[in-house]
């Protein structure tokens, strides 16, 4: 009697989120396949921010295409599914991702990189003296691309800032601190320069 061929097992590995270790996997995976090992990458963003180019994007130094990965190229280079979609459970007794706007998707192996969101309620002040930038694609929303700060030479740096107090103007420092250089400095909230972070920096 004649056996039937045996027919290899095939692993589904889903990545969720395009965080930067699934970006080098699905880099390394498409340099290298490995047999019988299919991915499936599900995320919100087709279109990945590189949080190190951040600054650049902000202060205009970076276009948008510059400062983020194409999950696309990068998903069909590595033989991978993509889904734009967004993870709203995990059934991990059926081994599921259930998604926000497709059917379930089966896997053997999950891995979560999403990124991270900062819990300012947990940090003092952190609410009405911070902004938070991650989601980094939720906080270009918001801000979007410009400049990251703009900073002005004073002569009396102490007085200046007395000064922008009394009339009302929101300061993250009341006075002096060590800065680059030698110097004194001291700087506002975005809010009093119409989004913009203002340095007010004096010579020793």
């Amino acid at each position: 009697m004649q056996q039937g061929k045996t027919q290899p097992v095939v692993k589904n590995v889903v990545l969720v989120g395009a965080g930067h270790t699934h970006v080098s996997v699905l880099r390394a995976f498409g340099m290298k396949p490995v047999p019988d090992v299919c991915f499936t990458l599900i995320t919100r963003e087709v279109h990945t921010p590189y949080s190190g180019m951040l600054p650049g994007l902000i202060a205009g130094l970076y276009d948008f295409d510059e400062a983020h990965i194409d999950t696309g190229p990068l998903s069909r280079f590595a033989g991978a599914r993509l889904h734009h979609d967004e993870v709203v459970g995990i059934d991990p007794a059926a081994q599921r991702v259930i998604c926000r706007h497709r059917s379930p998707i089966s896997y053997d192996l999950l891995s979560l990189d999403p990124g991270s969101t900062p819990n300012t309620a947990l940090v003092a002040g952190a609410r009405e003296h911070a902004i938070p930038v991650k989601p980094i694609a939720g906080f270009l929303e918001r801000r979007g691309p410009g400049i990251h700060h703009i900073c002005f030479a004073v002569d009396d740096l102490e007085g200046m800032l007395e000064s922008l107090a009394r009339e009302g103007y929101r300061l993250i420092h009341r006075s002096p601190v060590d800065g680059a250089g030698g110097r004194k400095v001291a700087f506002l909230h975005p809010e009093a320069g119409g989004g913009v972070l203002i340095e007010l920096s004096e010579e020793k």
